[in-house]
């Protein structure tokens, strides 16, 4: 089942899906508050689970379900964008050529993640310079 196209799972594995979407959610609602309002997430790591087990379509699916909390965190959906940008490229990368996951995942925040978030944070959003640079590393990391 390991990166498969098909959208039809069997039960085991539909339920397996839906405890990493919970878990992946739950990571996200209890986040760890670091300071100034900037709070480092955990529901990536179901996610990436997701992708590594069930591939692109499923990854970016629950990517997406998973980053929604944001909203309701911080109030906009930027992250929300870049979060299930990230799940959609790691996976896509991953399934056309079996590559390090934590390279691929660096990788986009290299050439994709920071540079969302500078444009959202730092432009569209009313966040300082400073502020933007300390969210992008901060997502970076998380």
């Amino acid at each position: 089942m390991k990166n498969s196209p098909k959208l039809n799972l069997l039960p085991q594995s539909f339920l397996a899906l839906l405890i990493l979407t919970g878990l992946g959610y739950l990571g996200n609602y209890f986040k760890l508050e670091l300071f100034f309002g900037v709070d480092f997430l955990f529901g990536s790591i179901a996610v990436m689970m997701v992708v590594s087990f069930y591939g692109i379509f499923w990854g970016t699916l629950v990517g997406l379900i998973v980053s929604s909390h944001t909203y309701i965190l911080w109030a906009h959906p930027y992250a929300i964008i870049i979060f299930t940008c990230e799940a959609c490229f790691v996976a896509f990368f991953l399934r056309r050529r079996r590559q390090n996951m934590v390279f691929l995942d660096s990788l986009y925040w290299v050439l994709i993640g920071i540079p969302l978030v500078g444009l959202f944070y730092g432009a569209i959003l009313p966040i300082p310079l400073q502020g933007a640079i300390v969210i992008a590393l901060k997502q970076a990391i998380n």
